[in-house]
């Protein structure tokens, strides 16, 4: 019995208090706009009517109306109560000036007596400011792309939406958002809010996207006007070739057993998955090679949109037999066709008596160029020729050959003959080089007939700008320090010696800079015969003074003239050192204008005591007596101890009078 009763206690108390019924919702108001509460009463007699606002807990009143309808708005509080009558009741209407978040809830009170089940939320929220949104970013493994829309001050908390403008609307599956919250760095006690989209790339197809991301206030009924919104652009294109027709090319067997190809290609994002098989007619199945047979590496070519599939190949080949390879490359995105570079490589010669000469290629840091030419089946010892048959004759003072000997591994019991040379780069004139190298048997008096014979071209190029119009670019000076130039240039072999000076002005001398002041790489333009030099500079800004750089670079190779690239850098403007002369400069004006009322003060002060033959300078008074020197203040009810006018400046000297502003009612 005793617990039933003290259930039903529990039950009333909750009653009371109103718990148990679902709260209502006075309004929705954005911070520091108008809200308006509502009291509501049968035709009965009160002397007081009024909504309560919580704050912190304690109930506040703004202002009351009595039923004779008579209202005022309680002190302190920017608020204004209204008494309406109507047939069937009276209705006290306040409205508050300047809602703000700590209001929580208002209650209605009659005659300090709380009117039960009156209690309504009072909903606030803050609208945000500006939404900026980061460009998209590739991740795992270029699958995702990303980007964070973030505001520095919203309330309570904000919501992310979504909305897809432009695009395959498929997409919209593969649009995954969150939303996070932390302590706002620009606004303190205020809360800043990201949200970040994740977009699944497999799968989905090609184009442009655009999104509108819009942030709104986590508060239920709030108007479409508190959303901030913002936008992000994303470019989808499947992995294509640059240039189809690059298709289908055949290549000779690799002496040293590596084939590299350069594969120019368009997409974006970047490869993601390559696959390399093999077949050795046109009609049989292909055979996937595995990561053991290939390899392959990804580079960027800057400001193009392509980018370069570097193919390095070590397996599939077979004696006597061709290789015919296709090799597929996807970044997910799904494109008219799939990308698919088809190559062979030529049956490897069983004629071991055959010359073979690789293709030159550069060594010790560019400065050489060396080649073999192998002999597999000799009977004896054999010696090497070399024979200019075309380009400059100059090249012949530079060329060294060597020869060496093994046991011929195709061939038992016989000899392999490798000629060896080496081409110093240094000094020559560009220009197209042909040679002939023959590999005859160490004997004497043996016919020229014996002799075995193969060519080879190598081709010198000076470094030189792809487009000499390029030169002389002015570049603002870079935020973060770090300056980023994509020069396109040609030349082969690419640049081994670089160098940048600076000068600040038109006639001063360059002065060199360290290697600690500047960088640079170089990467090659596929199948172009062009490279990209990437100077990253570091040093050499001056604050207010423009920089005017000199790149140089070369390849040892002679050329018309020197390689050079011009640029220049804006002044840095400090911001700190205009500050200083902006405060020097108020300062200085500060302390002129203290001197001047100084001497106003000096001069003048004592002439109007003469002039009025005062004994006593600094006991002025008021018409009431009061003491001129301390001005008084009167309160709202006594100001009309300051109109008068005429009496202050019959009292005292003419000296303004202070009166203090009047509090509002």
């Amino acid at each position: 019995m005793e617990a039933h009763v003290y259930l039903l206690c529990c039950v009333m108390l909750a009653w009371m208090l109103q718990e148990c019924p679902a709260q209502k919702v006075c309004g929705v108001y954005e911070e520091g706009n108008e809200a308006r509460l509502t009291c509501r009463q049968e035709h009965h007699t009160f002397s007081s009517l009024s909504p309560r606002i919580e704050i912190n807990g304690q109930f506040h009143d703004f202002g009351s109306c009595s039923s004779a309808g008579v209202c005022h708005s309680e002190e302190g509080y920017d608020a204004e109560a209204e008494l309406y009558t109507f047939v069937n009741e009276i209705s006290v209407f306040l409205s508050v000036l300047s809602v703000n978040r700590d209001m929580k809830r208002s209650r209605c009170y009659k005659d300090g007596q709380i009117v039960f089940n009156t209690d309504c939320s009072i909903v606030v929220y803050a609208k945000a400011n500006e939404l900026r949104c980061e460009s998209p970013q590739f991740v795992d493994g270029n699958t995702v792309a990303t980007s964070n829309c973030t505001l520095d001050k919203i309330y309570p908390k904000g919501i992310c939406n979504v909305t897809l403008l432009e695009g395959n609307p498929d997409i919209g599956d593969r649009v995954i958002k969150s939303v996070s919250h932390e302590a706002s760095a620009s606004f303190q006690g205020e809360l800043a809010v990201t949200c970040q989209l994740r977009i699944e790339v497999t799968g989905t197809k090609e184009g442009n996207y655009r999104f509108k991301v819009g942030v709104t206030p986590d508060v239920q009924d709030v108007p479409v006007t508190s959303t901030v919104t913002s936008e992000i652009s994303l470019r989808l294109s499947a992995t294509a070739l640059f240039n189809p027709n690059e298709n289908g090319h055949v290549y000779d067997y690799p002496a040293n057993g590596q084939l590299k190809l350069d594969i120019e290609v368009t997409g974006n994002p970047e490869p993601n998955r390559v696959s390399l098989s093999v077949r050795y007619n046109e009609t049989s199945a292909a055979a996937p090679l595995t990561s053991q047979d290939y390899s392959y590496t990804y580079s960027v070519v800057a400001s193009s949109g392509r980018g370069i599939l570097r193919l390095v190949v070590t397996g599939g080949f077979k004696i006597g037999t061709s290789s015919f390879y296709t090799f597929q490359a996807s970044n997910g995105v799904v494109g008219p066709e799939p990308f698919e570079y088809r190559f062979s490589v030529a049956a490897i010669n069983e004629d071991a008596s055959e010359l073979r000469c690789e293709d030159p290629h550069f060594v010790d840091e560019n400065t050489a160029a060396t080649f073999n030419c192998t002999l597999e089946k000799i009977s004896t010892k054999g010696k090497c020729s070399v024979l200019l048959l075309e380009g400059n004759p100059n090249i012949e003072n530079r060329v060294i050959k060597s020869v060496s000997h093994e046991d011929s591994a195709s061939f038992p019991g016989d000899l392999a003959v490798t000629c060896q040379l080496r081409i110093e780069v240094t000094g020559n004139e560009q220009g197209n080089y042909r040679f002939q190298v023959g590999v005859t048997p160490d004997v004497q008096d043996i016919p020229v007939t014996s002799t075995v014979t193969s060519e080879i071209t190598l081709t010198l190029s000076a470094t030189a700008l792809f487009n000499p119009n390029e030169n002389g670019h002015v570049y603002d000076y870079p935020a973060n320090g770090q300056l980023k130039l994509d020069i396109e240039v040609t030349g082969n072999p690419e640049p081994n010696r670089v160098s940048l000076s600076v000068r600040y002005d038109e006639t001063s001398a360059a002065v060199p800079l360290s290697s600690q002041d500047y960088s640079y790489t170089y990467s090659v333009v596929a199948s172009s015969g062009r490279g990209i030099l990437r100077l990253v500079v570091t040093g050499g800004f001056k604050i207010g003074i423009s920089s005017l750089y000199t790149f140089q670079a070369s390849n040892g190779v002679v050329g018309p003239e020197p390689f050079e690239y011009r640029f220049s850098v804006d002044a840095i403007e400090d911001e700190d050192e205009q500050f200083s002369f902006f405060a020097a400069g108020c300062a200085i004006g500060g302390l002129g204008l203290f001197f001047i009322v100084v001497s106003v003060i000096i001069v003048c002060f004592p002439r109007v005591c003469k002039a009025r033959k005062q004994t006593n300078c600094n006991s002025y008074k008021h018409a009431d007596g009061s003491d001129y020197s301390n001005p008084v203040y009167a309160e709202p009810n006594s100001l009309s101890s300051f109109h008068n006018h005429s009496e202050l400046v019959n009292a005292g000297p003419p000296l303004p009078l202070r009166v203090p502003k009047t509090p509002d009612p």
